[in-house]
C-alpha cells in the first residue's frame, strides 16, 4: 500500500513540476505582441523588435534574394525572417525535408540537431557557420491557405538555450487567417 502512495505522490510531484515549467514558458512570452504576417498569418513576436535599416539588411543577407521581412532586436543579432513562397511540393512536411537537403548541400559544416512540428508549423533547428560567427537557427514552414510561410530565426549560438524554448512556443501559437473575399476589402 505503501508503495502506491509513493508512486502517487511520485506522479503528482512530476505533474506540478511540468505544469511550473508550461507556466514559465507563458511567461516568457509576455512582451510578445500579434504580428499579422502577409495578411495571412499571425505570430507572437517581440515587442522590443524592429524593422531593420535597408543598409544592415544589405550588410546582414548578402544575397539580392533577401528575406521579405526582417525583424530583430536592438543588437541585431537576434532575429526572424520571413517570406511566402508556392506550396511546391504540396504538403509542408515533404517540403520541409526537400529544404533540409539543400541546406545540407549549401553548407557542409551545418550541424542539423532537431525537427518536428508544432501547432501548424514544422521546424528543424542547426548550428551554422557564417564567417567567423557561429549561429543557431530555426528553420520553419506552414502552410496558409493560399501560401506557404517559410521563416527563420537566428541568434548567436551562445544564446540558443535561451531563445529554442521561446521560437518553438511563438510557432506553437502561429494562426492562419481565413478571410472571405468580402473581409479582404473590409478596414
Amino acid at each position: 500500500m505503501e508503495d502506491i502512495d509513493k508512486r502517487e505522490a511520485d506522479l503528482l510531484w512530476i505533474q506540478n513540476e511540468k505544469e511550473e515549467s508550461e507556466a514559465k514558458d507563458i511567461e516568457r512570452l509576455k512582451g510578445y505582441s500579434p504580428y499579422v504576417l502577409f495578411d495571412e498569418f499571425v505570430l507572437p513576436l517581440p515587442d522590443d523588435f524592429g524593422f531593420p535599416s535597408e543598409q544592415y539588411r544589405k550588410r546582414r543577407f548578402f544575397s539580392k534574394f533577401r528575406p521579405e521581412l526582417i525583424l530583430c532586436d536592438e543588437t541585431g543579432e537576434v532575429n526572424f525572417t520571413f517570406q511566402t513562397i508556392k506550396k511546391e511540393p504540396k504538403d509542408s512536411q515533404e517540403a520541409m525535408k526537400v529544404a533540409k537537403e539543400i541546406m545540407d548541400q549549401g553548407e557542409r559544416e551545418r550541424v542539423f540537431y532537431e525537427s518536428g512540428k508544432r501547432g501548424q508549423a514544422f521546424w528543424l533547428d542547426y548550428k551554422s557557420f557564417v564567417g567567423d560567427e557561429v549561429l543557431y537557427g530555426m528553420f520553419f514552414l506552414a502552410d496558409g491557405k493560399e501560401e506557404r510561410l517559410l521563416g527563420v530565426f537566428l541568434c548567436p549560438f551562445s544564446l540558443f538555450d535561451q531563445w529554442k524554448p521561446k521560437v518553438l512556443k511563438v510557432l506553437e501559437q502561429l494562426e492562419i487567417i481565413s478571410r472571405t473575399k468580402e473581409e479582404e476589402f473590409e478596414i
